[in-house]
């Protein structure tokens, strides 16, 4: 091994060590960065490098901290395992049962913040959605992660003391909220009046009498038998 090549792996070597393990293609991975851009931080300033790394890694083992919120009965879990199943999970983009090109777990490609969601993540939006790039399944995890948490908290919105109703219910109204955005749940009004009276089988009724209910199929039957469950 000459001089110059040793000195190269030395190099590199230090560098995993200074950047936590980490190679330059990961980094721009972590840092949805450029390989060039990571090159120009090492050479300018590889301590801010350095910082930057370890807030990803820390934001990463938040968003793993699930928050509970107090009198909450639904169990993340079985909520996220349930909307996935209903959604489905794929890799490469797809045309859900509107026409809408999506990905992931139902990752709608039409919302406005596409394009910054994807590039954070590394992904180019273009070839995404023209079927030339798929994502793995960390990337997949990541959107649909942060996703959830909007529904949870569109689901908060939608239901006046939210954490006084059960875990099926809680449940039901965080998948619709997921399905249908917060401005597509907010349009069940009755089907709200219903809940905050505790008239369950109104309210499943005023599921059934819907638009949406001919559009998911079995996914709205589920969630309607779930409320009528509700004594």
């Amino acid at each position: 091994m000459n001089w110059y090549k040793k000195a190269q792996l030395d190099k590199e070597a230090g560098m995993k060590d200074l950047f936590l393990g980490f190679s330059i293609p990961v980094i721009a991975f972590l840092l949805g960065i450029s390989i060039l851009e990571v090159s120009k931080k090492i050479e300018e300033n590889p301590q801010q490098l350095k910082q930057e790394i370890q807030q990803v890694q820390q934001q990463e083992v938040s968003q793993q901290i699930e928050p509970i919120q107090k009198n909450e009965s639904f169990n993340y879990d079985e909520v996220s395992k349930m909307i996935e199943r209903h959604e489905g999970k794929r890799n490469r983009v797809y045309p859900d049962s509107l026409g809408i090109p999506t990905i992931g777990i139902g990752f709608n490609l039409n919302r406005h913040d596409t394009m910054g969601r994807l590039k954070s993540l590394g992904l180019d939006y273009n070839k995404v959605r023209n079927g030339q790039q798929s994502l793995t399944d960390k990337q997949v995890y990541s959107l649909f992660k942060e996703d959830l948490q909007e529904s949870i908290q569109a689901a908060r919105s939608f239901l006046p003391s939210f954490n006084e109703y059960s875990a099926k219910v809680q449940s039901v109204i965080i998948d619709m909220a997921f399905n249908l955005g917060s401005h597509g749940l907010g349009k069940f009004e009755d089907f709200r009046k219903a809940l905050i009276n505790k008239d369950y089988q109104t309210a499943a009724n005023e599921m059934v009498d819907s638009k949406w209910h001919g559009q998911v199929g079995n996914r709205s039957i589920e969630l309607e038998n779930m409320i009528r469950e509700e004594q």
